[in-house]
């Protein structure tokens, strides 16, 4: 009995406690982030603990901890309980970007003044910040967002929000790359604009491949400077899983830094397994729930990038 009962301690430790290259190993059989996505809704609990394990048994006791925060925190930015219009979509993000900040970064040993300040940013920030309800596969979205959380550190050096917003730019940027490495692929044959070509437009796409490539680096190796065990965790999840956004076989920071051909990239599922991010905005006005994914991956492919279908409603500010 005894001897039963060591084992399987030493088991239960080996799986709680993975070396690094073990931890590596096993975040590329993940995707989407969960630990980044968790910070902002339940949606994705059920994939949480897989994540959870993998973390060293003091940065997952301190993750809890501050994952407590999340069911209790009411957001000043109003998460409307079932969005069903593309204004509460955004009003939903607003929420949600929000309670993730404040979730990350409103530790209990934060003094009350100092916690009470980051909730004011972290309302203030949400309530500006420009989102989109849906990306539909483009990175101009991802890229639109990652470009006002830069604009907003570079007003603010010193801001509290920083360890967040640098984990939001990660994200976006890894997000932006995937999409544009898609669409270099997915530009439609068959109804292009007068005077372009298609290499004009994949050329367009490779360009945005690169810039948020750099970017991504960028901000990776401001990241591995942190000093807060938990940034630094949910950083190496978004940098280690297999894909965040769209599955292309392809990570930013070991991708050529200059792309001199097409790449082979294989049909993305786009359903929610696949489609990790923001699950509850992938329906667009012209897609009902119960469209055949092939049939709405088929009209997304009818759009032309030239003129963005980038849907983004801006709140209107608060009386």
């Amino acid at each position: 009995m005894v001897g039963r009962f060591t084992s399987l301690v030493l088991l239960t430790l080996t799986i709680a406690s993975p070396s690094q290259d073990d931890r590596a190993t096993a975040w590329a059989r993940l995707n989407g982030g969960t630990l980044f996505l968790a910070l902002e809704s339940d949606v994705f609990d059920l994939r949480l603990r897989e994540s959870m394990n993998l973390l060293a048994p003091e940065v997952r006791a301190d993750y809890q901890r501050r994952l407590t925060r999340r069911r209790t925190y009411r957001p000043a930015n109003v998460i409307p309980p079932r969005p069903s219009s593309p204004e509460q979509c955004v009003l939903s993000a607003r929420g949600e970007l929000e309670t993730a900040i404040v979730v990350l970064l409103a530790t209990p040993e934060l003094p009350a003044s100092a916690r009470s300040a980051l909730e004011g940013e972290a309302a203030a920030y949400a309530r500006r910040a420009r989102l989109f309800y849906e990306w539909e596969g483009y990175p101009d979205g991802p890229l639109n967002e990652a470009k006002f959380a830069e604009e907003y550190l570079g007003l603010h050096p010193t801001s509290r929000l920083r360890p967040y917003l640098e984990l939001f730019l990660l994200h976006r940027y890894r997000s932006a790359f995937e999409a544009a490495r898609y669409e270099v692929n997915e530009v439609p044959r068959d109804i292009l604009p007068a005077g372009r070509t298609i290499a004009d437009i994949q050329a367009g796409y490779a360009a945005d491949q690169r810039f948020a490539a750099a970017k991504y680096r960028e901000v990776w190796t401001r990241l591995a400077a942190t000093t807060d065990p938990v940034v630094r965790a949910i950083a190496d999840e978004l940098d280690g899983v297999s894909f965040v956004y769209l599955s292309i076989g392809a990570h930013p920071r070991r991708s050529s830094r200059k792309i001199l051909k097409t790449p082979q990239v294989g049909r993305v599922q786009r359903d929610r397994r696949q489609h990790a991010t923001r699950p509850v905005r992938e329906v667009s006005p012209q897609q009902s729930e119960g469209d055949d994914v092939d049939d709405a991956h088929e009209r997304r492919r009818q759009r032309v990038r030239f003129v963005p279908v980038l849907r983004t409603v801006e709140q209107r500010p608060a009386r």
